[in-house]
This record gives structure tokens, C-alpha cells and sequence, in this order.
């Protein structure tokens, strides 16, 4: 009985732990490229449940929240105005909720994308890929 139960308590922390970076995405450098116009591609550096943004000379550091096993969220500690304000944005954003990402197809040289929002998930603002940069 001893042993059933350390086995159990072995798969749930092992679960769990799995729960966190999904295999869709590898750690390393890749360069986004967004199909929208007016958008420049831009640098991220993924390492396990974190990343680095690289936009020109600027770098923001944040952590990715995975929401099922192909969408997260990428969080930084940059203040949204939005969030922040009283009026029709606002409420719109908390209707809407924040902007994640969705993996739609991968493969050896990274995965393509689309973001949209958590609570409306049939809204597309736009869509990309994120192209794997060898080392």
C-alpha cells in the first residue's frame, strides 16, 4: 500500500511538472514575423517557462502561462495602460480578456501562430510565425 501511494504522489508531481512548457516549443532563439503589415519582425529567446523579447536595442523579460496544450499567454511586467484606465477600453479589454497565442501548425523550423483573445477565441487579430534560428 506504501508503495502504491509513493507511486501515485510520483506521477501527480510528474504530471504536474509537464503541465508547465509544452513540447510545441523549443527552447532557443527564433524571429517572429507577423503577416499583418506595418509590424517588423522582432527576436524571442525561449528558455523553459521563459523568454526574452528583443525589440531593435530593447529586451523585455518575461514568463509564458501555458492555457491548454497549444495556447499561452506571454506576461512581462510592462504596464498596460489599458488595464490600468476607467473607460470604454477598458472594459472592453476585461470583456475580451488578454491577447494569448495559439499554435496552429509546427515543424523542425518552428511553428506558425495566430493571437487572439482568451475570452473570445474566435476573434483573430493577426498571425505569424515564429521561424527557429540556428545556433
Amino acid at each position: 500500500m506504501k508503495v502504491l501511494l509513493q507511486l501515485t504522489l510520483l506521477f501527480l508531481l510528474a504530471s504536474l511538472n509537464l503541465a508547465g512548457q509544452s513540447d510545441i516549443i523549443k527552447n532557443g532563439k527564433y524571429i517572429v514575423h507577423l503577416k499583418t503589415n506595418g509590424y517588423s519582425d522582432y527576436g524571442i529567446v525561449f528558455r523553459n517557462d521563459s523568454y526574452y523579447k528583443i525589440i531593435g536595442n530593447d529586451t523585455i523579460k518575461g514568463q509564458i502561462k501555458w492555457l491548454s496544450k497549444n495556447t499561452f499567454i506571454l506576461l512581462d511586467k510592462i504596464k498596460n495602460p489599458v488595464t490600468d484606465s476607467t473607460d470604454l477600453a477598458k472594459i472592453l479589454h476585461d470583456s475580451f480578456g488578454e491577447k494569448c497565442i495559439e499554435v496552429m501548425t509546427t515543424d523542425k523550423g518552428g511553428f506558425k501562430f495566430r493571437t487572439t483573445y482568451v475570452g473570445q477565441l474566435h476573434i483573430t487579430i493577426n498571425e505569424g510565425e515564429f521561424i527557429k534560428q540556428k545556433k
